[in-house]
């Protein structure tokens, strides 16, 4: 973090600001993040365990790190040995 960023929130808080949240922000809101987008990661995933990162974002027309973010947030998923798996690994 630049020392600039630290004076600027340290000179907010001396000014009796409780929250730590961010403040609103202009521009677009990202549109990639929604449930449709979410139900059709889940439904490539469960058609194919060993579909890559970069097919869904072809296929979905989102970006690859969107995609990853979908996986690993919104179904605690991760890569292992080309595999899409939860992370928590059961008998199953």
């Amino acid at each position: 973090m630049k020392r600039r960023n630290v004076y600027k929130w340290v000179n907010r808080f001396k000014e009796a600001r409780e929250s730590v949240d961010d403040d609103a922000r202009v521009g677009r809101p990202s549109t990639s993040r929604h449930d449709e987008n979410i139900q059709h990661v889940h439904d490539l995933v469960k058609a194919d365990r060993r579909i890559i990162t970069r097919m869904i974002a072809e296929k979905l027309k989102i970006s690859n790190g969107n995609v990853q973010t979908i996986l690993k947030e919104d179904f605690n998923m991760r890569m292992l040995c080309v595999k899409i798996v939860p992370k928590v690994l059961t008998d199953k």
